[in-house]
This record gives C-alpha cells, structure tokens and sequence, in this order.
C-alpha cells in the first residue's frame, strides 16, 4: 500500500469516527486478502477499546470505505474478488461492509455460546451457505450484533443476494423481534 491510499484512508476514517488523523493507524487485514483485493483495517492509536474501521483495495484502485461505501461497495468486491471464494470468506465481506448486516458472521467455528444465542431467539443455526446459480448468487448466514448500550448480543438472519447485473441486496432479520430490514 502506497502513501496516497493511507493517507485517503486515514483521511476517510477521521471523517466517519470523527478521530484525528494523526492518531490513524493503518494496518493490513491478511486474512481476507482474495484475487488482487486487500484488506486494511483503520485503527484508532489513541483508543484502544474501539474497534476497527473496514477498508479494501480493489485491484482497479478504488477503496471500498472511501471511494465506494455499502452494497455498492460489497458489490464491487464479491465481483472482483469473490468468484472463487466460500460462503464464510462472503459472509465476513458482507458484514463488514455492506453496513447493514450487524456484527460479526457465525461460522462452524464460532463459539457454542454464541451459536446458542441465535437458538435461544428461534433461529436454526448453520453455518454460512452460498448457492450460485444462473442469474444470481444467494448467501444465507447468522450474524451477532452488539446491543449497546446494555451489552449483549442481537442475533441477526442475513441474507444476501448478488446478481448477475446489479447491486447487491441485504436482508437482516432480527431473531429477537422478528423484523426485518
């Protein structure tokens, strides 16, 4: 990563956490780096109990977080980068960047406390699944969301389908109140 992109990075998560510039680390997120995209995290020096801000380096050099933002950003990404991919690699995108789908995704590897969460409010769990087929791509997993103030989780029933011209779209279901979004 080059000087510019840090430095639009950093400039882009001032902007949106309201942090100060100079306090801005940027860092390389390696665990989800695909087919010419990578991933950065924007971290807050200075702070420390705040997490993370999102970032991606799409191979034509635009940045999802700054150039591009929500499923138009998670768009971009699964068609470059995600063809070859798995429903969790998917799945950890769409939270992370499509702004709506709450948290963090529950894969088989998830905690047992926190599979039982999303049975606990009627869900049946199971990790996430990526069906493609002519015309659209279809991604179905369970997500945890932080219910904030108070602490604990809010389960979510996400949905996401991407087809094959157009925007993604993202439907997130609350399990504990049953709406929808």
């Amino acid at each position: 990563m080059d000087n510019a992109t840090r430095t639009r990075i950093a400039a882009a998560a001032a902007r949106s956490a309201h942090w100060r510039t100079g306090d801005i680390v940027v860092k390389p997120n390696d665990d989800l780096d695909r087919g010419g995209c990578t991933f950065l995290l924007a971290y807050n020096g200075s702070a420390n109990d705040v997490p993370p801000l999102h970032y991606a380096l799409l191979p034509d050099g635009r940045i999802a977080g700054v150039d591009l933002t929500g499923n138009a950003a998670v768009t971009a990404l699964l068609r470059a980068c995600g063809k070859q991919a798995d429903a969790n690699w998917w799945a950890a995108v769409v939270t992370r960047f499509s702004g709506e789908a709450g948290g963090a995704p529950l894969t088989a590897d998830s905690f047992a406390s926190q599979i039982e969460e999303v049975r606990k409010a009627g869900g049946d769990f199971k990790p996430p699944v990526l069906t493609r087929s002519e015309g659209a791509s279809r991604l179905e997993f369970f997500s945890l969301g932080t219910a904030m103030p108070v602490g604990g989780y809010i389960p979510y029933q996400v949905t996401a389908i991407l087809p094959d011209h157009g925007e993604l779209t993202v439907t997130v279901k609350n399990l504990r109140t049953g709406t929808s979004h």
